[in-house]
């Protein structure tokens, strides 16, 4: 039923039976369609069919897609079924699998941008570490999810990828914007990279992406005396503090800022204040539709809680 010769739809909907299965012996099937069938909705329906059938068992098989497979759309998908695949036991099992490797394993860098990607805070150390190690690809990849995360060990390496120039100098820059909350008009690369140096010299020891985001926010107008708890806490080691109620509303306010990466941070602070059933983090790959639903997403959960408090409120 996988033979190539058969109709793409027949080998696609074989190949999401299979991902549904989860057992070894629909795994071993799945590596026809993964690597050898020459269609990308036929590996990226067998993706699909891992990520709904939600086996953790299969993590290897996304592993060495993301290995083997070029395709940049199939490598998203296998990427994304990994994330949402996890679970502390498999984020362990990844940081162990990391660790086993060197710089000249091919499978390292994506196991980087997976660990990356997870919600949990545990890979966070461990992508401090490759940041600092000797393998500039690893380096270059914890940089980008450290940014993500406000980890402003990122910094001096985003600017490094800029100066470097390369296929993801632009990456690189929107990374810088979300870290600092500040964003330069763009002349050349170059010139980003020198504007960024300037304002890591100035900037880069004396705050972090908390009080970075909040500077902008004052410069922009906004009250950010809601935000001073959160700027003035106590950082523990793998974790940032909850958002206060009051910062809640300051925050809505700010996905409607003109600037993305606003929006985003915005998102970000307001996805770990709700935790797992958070709507999507805004990202400038979001198209306008797909971020307006985030946006009233994120104003929905307010509203809802604000109502079950005055509901208890009344008795």
């Amino acid at each position: 039923m996988l033979a190539p010769g058969m109709p793409m739809e027949v080998r696609g909907t074989a190949a999401y039976a299979c991902g549904l299965l989860g057992t070894r012996e629909a795994r071993d099937a799945l590596r026809g369609p993964l690597f050898e069938d020459p269609s990308a909705e036929v590996k990226i329906r067998a993706i699909q069919g891992i990520e709904e059938g939600g086996d953790p068992e299969s993590v290897p098989l996304l592993l060495e897609t993301l290995d083997k497979v070029s395709d940049r759309i199939v490598r998203a998908a296998a990427t994304t079924a990994i994330v949402r695949l996890e679970t502390p036991e498999l984020v362990e099992k990844l940081i162990e699998r990391l660790q086993l490797t060197d710089a000249l394993d091919p499978e390292r860098v994506a196991l980087v941008n997976v660990l990356a990607r997870f919600r949990s805070d545990r890979p966070r150390t461990v992508l401090q570490a490759v940041l600092n190690g000797d393998d500039r690809d690893s380096a270059d990849a914890a940089a980008l999810g450290l940014a993500k995360r406000w980890d402003p060990a990122a910094l001096f390496q985003l600017i490094k990828m800029v100066e470097r120039g390369g296929p993801a100098t632009r990456t690189a820059v929107r990374h810088l914007q979300l870290l600092t909350s500040v964003g330069f008009e763009m002349e050349s690369y170059q010139r980003q990279a020198e504007n960024y140096s300037g304002w890591a010299r100035t900037n880069g020891t004396t705050g972090d992406p908390r009080s970075w985001f909040r500077d902008a926010l004052e410069a922009r107008g906004y009250d950010v005396q809601p935000l001073q708890p959160l700027v003035e806490a106590d950082l523990a080691e793998e974790a940032m503090p909850d958002v206060s109620d009051a910062a809640v509303p300051v925050l809505l306010r700010a996905l409607r800022d003109s600037d993305w990466f606003i929006r985003r941070n915005a998102s970000y602070l307001l996805a770990r204040r709700i935790g797992s059933a958070a709507p999507e983090v805004i990202d400038y790959t979001m198209t306008g539709e797909e971020e307006e639903a985030a946006i009233r997403a994120y104003n929905d959960w307010w509203n809802t809680l604000q109502e079950k408090k005055a509901a208890e409120r009344r008795g």
